[in-house]
């Protein structure tokens, strides 16, 4: 099995997460990150809890890169997400400074995972999995739409709030832009 755990330590592999959203659709909460970027991700603890119900996968018992890259490859209706490398990275939470090792699936990637789930019972009434709920709204909605509604709703309550970043955040940003370098 390869070591998984000897890239997180690079300093080029860590992400800022600038906004953490957290909309309830159907009963059934998503955590959705945004980069420095403007990039909108999910982690795969996220999708593996809905898909599998299990809150924290082993990354090697559970073969997650593997899985990931077999449903990418395999399950999802086109070649939009074909090859697509998955890895673990250093995310740095921002608001909170916490540091969490995960794989970061792109928004879009995760609602196609999660539309894929409800036609997975062969012609069967779906159970009333998580998934499956969630699954039935995205066929048509976004959760893209209801992060756009929340930032609306954040700059009416508070304008300036993109220029409220903590020195110090942008400081640490600026470090590991460098460091990339």
């Amino acid at each position: 099995m390869p070591d998984h755990s000897s890239n997180l330590t690079d300093v080029t592999n860590i992400k800022i997460i600038q906004k953490r959203y957290f909309p309830v659709v159907n009963d059934v909460e998503v955590e959705i990150c945004e980069d420095n970027g403007g990039y909108l991700f999910v982690r795969h603890n996220v999708y593996w809890w809905l898909a599998h119900r299990n809150k924290n996968p082993d990354p090697v018992h559970n073969c997650v890169l593997d899985n990931l890259s077999l449903m990418t490859n395999n399950r999802l209706d086109t070649i939009r997400w074909s090859g697509y490398s998955f890895k673990y990275q250093t995310i740095f939470l921002a608001e909170n400074g916490g540091e969490i090792s995960t794989v970061l699936l792109p928004l879009e990637m995760f609602e196609d995972f999660i539309r894929w789930s409800p036609k997975n019972y062969g012609g069967h009434p779906p159970p009333d999995y998580l998934d499956v709920k969630l699954g039935k709204w995205l066929e048509n909605n976004s959760l893209k739409d209801l992060v756009k509604v929340s930032n609306e709703a954040l700059k009416e309550k508070e304008p300036n709030y993109s220029n409220q970043n903590c020195s110090f955040f942008q400081s640490l940003i600026k470090l590991f832009d460098l460091a990339r370098k």
